[in-house]
């Protein structure tokens, strides 16, 4: 029987209902189209390679609900099982994973008490939204509503959350503030605020305090005969996924004749576009629809530079659009991210984390397979150490342009370049982990250390045979992984990977009991997030 004739078989599954919160509608429309692309198998075949019963599996999909994780689970593994696919699963699962969490958020987290201006929580403290894998760690700061009313620190719920500070340049900052919330419409996922606060307020607290996963604080000022619009753009770890070290703070700038009717001109107008339509791709890029996020990041570009010929010559810094348009081209193409990351050197020299961005799409396409061609290898280590080499930017990007000269100097080894090579990687993993003594120990910090101790381990492996020591290597590096506490997906699948590695050392050494824990803990590790989020 064919895939089609099957489907045909099945009973077709009722349209999801308008009415349904955003949120769980695009849950269940994912799984959904899940099935559809593996083949549309139905309800009876699916639950039999799920282990999973069909009035489960088909609820899963009817938004009424977010499904349990372990029902979620399920309805992927069978669907990949249908389209012969299972080689997808420890890359598809923590995306999944993730998804879950973010459609669990907006329904599940209660409403937060709400507190008086005059006592505003302690900047010590930190809050986790239920269903957040990776809390935003910052401390706490108050703020005012723009319409002179006073605001409750209540922090905002959505699966992606937007604050525009309007402490200075007001016009800009309504502009701002009206067009992203046309842009969020009814949907309870996407979650806009305007606030008022003072000029020297930080962002990251602003940040931690509301929430947001992207802080914009618009300003315009005088320059002689000339207005500068300016908007401040702070990026939290949530919105940007798996790269955090890409996030802080970000500046875009555009420099034109003063206006003399005091209403925005139409080269601001243009500006405040691209800057909508480039949370617009942040929000994409934290779904993890790359493609959509690609798209937006090109379509704010091309904003930006519309505004050419209307405002006489502006200087627009457009180095960080292009930044994240190489990096969600790099989650599907590293040669296409390539010329992006390129373009944002050329408008900003020296721009260091599009000096990484470089370096990592190079490495990217690379085999380190005995006579393979590493050529890209040199362009990827010219720019990790062009980054080193300048002004560093922040503790994490030095970290990781260590980590990626030592992940390049292992390739090389690994395709004959034999000891020498080995030696290098092993003083840049030494390198990683000294930086880490300095960088305040954040949960990207750790992955970061972890996964430099883990060369350390791969190097003893594969430099000297020392399974021995390996095996001390690779326990450290878990439990760098465990001591972040609530990591992304990614961070558990990078430990899956350093425990299959430690069980193999396990196996060579003899060790059986040792062998029988290791795997023990990879069941834990896969039911962790699952116990991370129990009593929500």
């Amino acid at each position: 029987m064919t895939d089609t004739a099957a489907a045909r078989r099945g009973r077709r599954q009722a349209e999801l209902d308008g009415s349904i919160p955003a949120n769980l509608r695009d849950f269940a429309q994912r799984l959904r189209d899940l099935r559809a692309e593996c083949g549309n198998p139905p309800y009876r075949v699916l639950s039999g390679l799920a282990h999973c019963a069909t009035s489960t599996l088909s609820e899963a999909a009817s938004g009424r609900k977010v499904p349990s994780w372990e029902t979620t689970r399920a309805y992927v593994i069978g669907c990949l099982r249908y389209a012969g696919r299972t080689d997808e699963l420890d890359r598809e699962l923590p995306r999944w994973e993730a998804r879950w969490n973010r459609a669990g958020l907006v329904v599940e987290a209660p409403a937060p008490p709400r507190v008086a201006p005059e006592a505003p929580p302690p900047p010590s403290r930190r809050r986790v939204l239920p269903g957040v894998l990776a809390a935003i760690v910052l401390v706490a700061a108050g703020f005012l509503v723009a319409a002179d009313q006073r605001l409750t620190s209540a922090p905002m719920s959505g699966a992606f959350n937007v604050l525009v500070l309007t402490a200075a340049g007001p016009a800009p900052a309504l502009a701002l503030d009206r067009d992203l919330r046309a842009w969020a419409g009814d949907s309870a996922a996407i979650q806009v605020r305007a606030l008022a606060g003072p000029p020297g307020a930080d962002l990251a607290s602003a940040a931690a305090e509301q929430h947001a996963d992207v802080v914009l604080r618009p300003a315009v000022h005088p320059a002689g005969r000339r207005t500068v619009t300016t908007v401040e753009i702070f990026l939290g770890d949530r919105a940007l996924a798996e790269t955090p070290e890409f996030g802080g703070r970000q500046d875009l700038t555009l420099t034109e004749p003063a206006g003399t009717t005091g209403e925005l001109s139409a080269a601001t107008r243009h500006y405040l576009g691209g800057v909508v339509t480039f949370v617009r791709g942040l929000g994409a890029y934290a779904d993890d629809d790359y493609q959509m996020a690609e798209d937006h990041f090109v379509r704010a570009g091309q904003e930006l530079e519309l505004i050419g010929g209307q405002a006489q010559g502006p200087v627009v810094h457009r180095a960080v659009v292009d930044l994240m348009a190489g990096n969600a081209a790099g989650r599907r193409n590293p040669q296409r991210a390539i010329a992006y990351f390129e373009r944002a050197l050329a408008a900003q020299p020296g721009y260091g984390r599009a000096l990484i961005g470089l370096a990592e799409a190079h490495r990217a396409g690379v085999s380190c397979k005995p006579g393979a061609d590493l050529s890209a290898l040199d362009p990827a280590e010219q720019s990790y150490r062009a980054y080193l080499n300048g002004s560093p930017e922040s503790v994490l990007l030095s970290m990781r342009a260590r980590l990626g000269l030592g992940l390049s100097a292992i390739c090389r080894g690994q395709s004959g370049a034999g000891g020498r090579a080995y030696a290098a990687a092993d003083r840049e993993f030494r390198e990683v982990l000294l930086l880490y003594g300095i960088s305040g120990s954040s949960g990207h910090a750790r992955w970061l250390a972890a996964e430099a101790t883990a060369g350390l381990g791969l190097d003893a492996i594969l430099a000297r045979g020392d399974d021995e020591a390996a095996a001390v290597h690779y326990e450290e590096a878990t439990a760098r992984m465990d001591s972040i506490g609530a990591p992304l997906p990614v961070y558990l699948a990078r430990e899956l990977v350093f425990l299959r590695v430690l069980r193999g050392c396990y196996d060579r050494l003899d060790r059986p009991g040792q062998v029988l824990e290791t795997s023990d803990r990879m069941l834990r590790i896969d039911r962790r997030f699952t116990e991370m989020t129990a009593g929500r």
